[in-house]
């Protein structure tokens, strides 16, 4: 299984402490991103919306795991990205009394479960046999499923959908054999 994920899309070697440091990173950017979203839902309808639709997330997944250099290593970095966005997001909205549903909350929190799932296939979009191909049309049509469920904000989730069709084609690194 190895040998034939590989010639998907070979992972490349990091160091131990870059890759500790970019999980602290990503941690705290989804902080950030959590509680600005949790505003934005307050103070920006057009921002709120597409915040608070799956597309946008979806993206900002697939980017990093199309760049991270290993699979293990996009599951971590989408798994702290979310975990910080979500844990933010409903800390923000107690510390501000602020509104929020808590199905919403059980909700985000099954997506972040599984992102370590959706990171370690997204990260093989990148790469170079049929199966990358295959990957690439179910995250769009996924995120199509999500623009028509539950949208944000169409234009900007449209948008999206082709930023992460366009992401997943950037050429794969050369080999190193």
């Amino acid at each position: 299984m190895r040998n034939l994920l590989n010639r998907i899309r070979e992972p490349m070697k990091s160091s131990v402490w870059k890759t500790a440091l970019f999980c602290v990173i990503f941690l705290i950017i989804g902080g950030i991103s959590g509680a600005v979203s949790k505003l934005a839902d307050v103070y920006s309808e057009i921002l709120g919306n597409y915040t608070s639709g799956i597309c946008m997330w979806i993206l900002i997944g697939t980017v990093i795991c199309v760049f991270a250099k290993s699979p293990f290593r996009a599951a971590a970095y989408v798994f702290l990205l979310c975990a910080g966005m979500i844990a933010a997001y409903y800390v923000t909205a107690e510390i501000g009394d602020l509104y929020y549903s808590t199905s919403f909350v059980k909700g985000w929190s099954i997506f972040t479960l599984f992102t370590p799932i959706f990171a370690l296939i997204a990260w093989y979009s990148r790469g170079r046999k049929w199966q990358s191909w295959v990957i690439r049309i179910g995250i769009a049509v996924v995120m199509l499923g999500g623009l028509l469920l539950i949208s944000g904000n169409v234009f900007l989730d449209a948008l999206s959908i082709v930023g992460a069709i366009v992401v997943t084609m950037i050429k794969p690194e050369p080999r190193e054999d």
